[in-house]
């Protein structure tokens, strides 16, 4: 039975790849063909792909279930030959069922649900919803249905074949119905045939109730998917223009981004080159004269360099020289301002130097108040002296520097 089972999944997942495409939701048709095959009321089914022509002309291939369900009459067990369409748009549109005679038997007429050409009408179909709703369910209630009123009787003999259904554009050939027996389905079907005739005008009033039914119905099922797709319309076009919306918003944006930084440029380049016309004014210029004015004081600065570099030969030849070296001779000023700013610092030093051994001697109470007090005030009087006068020097001396001498 696995084996089976197997083998039916991978015949239905083989036909289904070859639809690729046609369905929309191709796992839930494998799924429903599969359950169907492999249970007891459609194992003598078989799946195959044939061409199938829709109510409103538009034909393709589609999945398609034929061969015999069974069903149970008076005690006893018949096989009853269908053929079971399963649309593009199945589960939302329900399956095309029709039922296929051999030549040996008709379709009865006036039949509740068989029409003449052999298309099946049950609630089922007419209730179809694709989440309660499956293939196997279908043939089960196919099955009781037709074994409360068969569909098919035996052909008269002499009777001659006749064109009593129309084939939805199919090329194969109707399953063999060699089980049926012909003797007792003769006698049902005489039976049947004066019960038909007894109540021909109720069912042809009840045929002609239901097409009308089935057109209100398939008119109002247009103006809802009308009214569905007008919908799904004005909500792709709100979509899109709130999208659109946003974009242009983002876009005014990022132009008015890019031209506040294009401003930030434009000011930075007159800030670095500076303005037309006025080169003096941009940092470049500014820079470029810096450099220039870096490169005297390198300059400078190299010459000075090269003098200290001869002072300090000159002092390592005396002092590998035998000669005895004074400590006054190592510091000579070159000129008498130079002399005086030497002799008033040195004195300067002098007075701090013994302003802090006084402070300490105090401390340390080596020295009294009163001495100390007076011998801070004479120094201090003095080293303002001191400190006033050399300001005066360096300021002579600077004003020298600037004439050249």
């Amino acid at each position: 039975m696995a084996h089976n089972n197997n083998t039916t999944y991978s015949t239905v997942s083989q036909l289904m790849k070859r639809l690729g495409g046609v369905y929309r939701d191709p796992n839930r048709v494998s799924r429903d063909a599969t359950g169907l095959l492999t249970s007891s009321v459609g194992n003598n089914l078989r799946p195959k792909i044939s061409n199938l022509v829709e109510n409103n002309g538009v034909s393709s291939n589609a999945m398609l279930l034929t061969g015999t369900i069974p069903m149970i009459y008076m005690g006893g067990k018949y096989n009853i030959p269908i053929e079971v369409y399963l649309p593009p748009k199945y589960p939302l549109q329900p399956p095309v069922a029709y039922v296929r005679p051999v030549p040996s038997m008709m379709i009865k007429e006036g039949h509740q649900h068989v029409g003449s050409d052999g298309m099946v009408y049950m609630p089922y179909l007419h209730n179809w919803h694709s989440n309660s709703h499956n293939l196997s369910a279908l043939c089960t209630h196919m099955s009781n249905y037709f074994g409360t009123d068969p569909p098919l009787f035996a052909r008269p003999v002499g009777q001659p074949l006749s064109n009593s259904y129309v084939r939805p554009s199919a090329t194969h050939q109707p399953p063999r119905y060699e089980d049926v027996q012909q003797d007792q389905a003769r006698i049902d079907a005489l039976n049947e045939e004066m019960r038909a005739a007894n109540i021909a005008a109720d069912v042809a009033r009840q045929a002609e109730r239901a097409e009308q039914e089935a057109a209100r119905q398939k008119i109002t099922a247009e103006r809802e998917q009308l009214s569905l797709i007008n919908q799904a319309k004005a909500q792709l076009r709100n979509k899109v223009e709130y999208e659109l919306r946003n974009f242009d918003d983002t876009c005014r944006r990022d132009i008015e981004l890019r031209l506040k930084e294009q401003l930030m440029l434009e000011k930075s380049a007159n800030y670095i080159v500076g303005v037309s016309g006025d080169s003096k004014s941009g940092q470049m210029e500014y820079l470029s004269s810096k450099k220039i004015e870096l490169e005297n004081h390198h300059e400078q600065i190299d010459e000075l360099t090269e003098k200290l570099n001869g002072f300090i030969t000159t002092v390592k030849e005396h002092t590998a020289s035998s000669e005895e070296i004074k400590v006054d001779d190592l510091v000579l000023p070159i000129d008498i301002l130079s002399g005086q700013m030497l002799a008033l610092s040195a004195e300067n030093a002098a007075i701090s130097d013994t302003l802090f051994f006084l402070d300490k001697g105090l401390a340390k109470g080596i020295i009294a108040l009163n001495v100390h007090l007076k011998a801070v005030r004479r120094l201090a009087k003095r080293q303002f002296l001191v400190k006033a006068h050399l300001l005066k020097v360096a300021a002579s001396k600077e004003k020298m520097s600037y004439r050249g001498f």
